[in-house]
């Protein structure tokens, strides 16, 4: 019996080796898959930093552009105010001309 049961103890060793041997593998191979999703979540977060300085670019030049639209807005209705003003201005100027005009035609026929 004392033979049978050294078999046993060495088959078992045997198996247990072998799992052993299984388990380091697919430790190893774990490993390995938990550096390249680290790396992946590393390339990942780079880009999301990326991401959120391109949009603050974005929102900064948004921005720019807002104010210096307001800003033409604000000269066009200044432009529109001297444009209306320079219209009443001719038109008085005009009106003025016809009653000299007028005037004149009425000194000459007498």
């Amino acid at each position: 019996m004392k033979k049978g049961s050294a078999k046993k103890k060495k088959s078992s060793h045997k198996e247990l080796k072998g799992q052993h041997n299984l388990l380091k593998g697919a430790l190893r191979d774990l490993e390995k898959e938990l550096r390249d999703l680290r790396s992946q979540k590393l390339k990942l977060e780079r880009k999301m930093q990326s991401f959120s300085t391109e949009i603050g670019s974005a929102q900064n030049k948004e921005v720019t552009l807002r104010n210096e639209i307001s800003e033409l807005m604000k000269k066009e209705a200044a432009l529109e105010k001297k444009k209306n003003g320079t219209r009443d201005k001719a038109s008085v100027l005009e009106k003025k001309i016809e009653k000299v005009t007028s005037i004149e035609r009425e000194l000459r026929a007498i």
